[in-house]
């Protein structure tokens, strides 16, 4: 049975330490050509990335990429429409293997991309590791501290 063989997560944040805007996007400011180097070349060797509704990698390689993107919306797993290889997960209604196995991934290493919430679920499953990169220059106004919008 094809599982997780370790999880790693990636992120950026602001030097007031927010990993996106007042709208819960990332903007432009937070992309270092190191950092989204570094992103792009871990993602590729992923089996399967994981990402809350407003998260993506922005790369011309997403395409066939396996992905759950967390959601509410629904009540274990469903077909995504916005990427072929993609899975919509709620993890009340399923676990993380039985996703894992519907979308077909192989064994390998699961990329957590967030957000916030996505990150917060797998403190309480386990990373084996976690890059996280700063934009010291870079503050994002308008944000309170603790808000996330999440996964839908």
């Amino acid at each position: 049975m094809p599982r997780p063989t370790r999880i790693e997560g990636l992120a950026i944040v602001s030097a007031d330490g927010m990993l996106a805007d007042a709208d819960g996007r990332m903007p432009k400011s937070l992309l270092v050509k190191a950092d989204q180097q570094f992103f792009q070349d871990t993602l590729d060797q992923a089996a399967v990335l994981v990402q809350g509704r407003h998260s993506h990698e922005g790369s011309p390689r997403a395409a066939p990429r396996r992905r759950l993107i967390l959601s509410r919306r629904i009540a274990a797993i469903a077909e995504d429409t916005t990427y072929p290889n993609a899975l919509l997960w709620n993890p009340k209604g399923a676990t993380l293997q039985e996703a894992w196995e519907r979308l077909g991934a192989p064994d390998g290493m699961l990329a957590v991309i967030g957000g916030t919430e996505v990150y917060d679920l797998f403190l309480t499953i386990g990373y084996d590791r976690f890059h996280l990169s700063r934009a010291p220059h870079v503050r994002l106004p308008g944000r309170a501290a603790g808000i996330s919008r999440g996964w839908s």
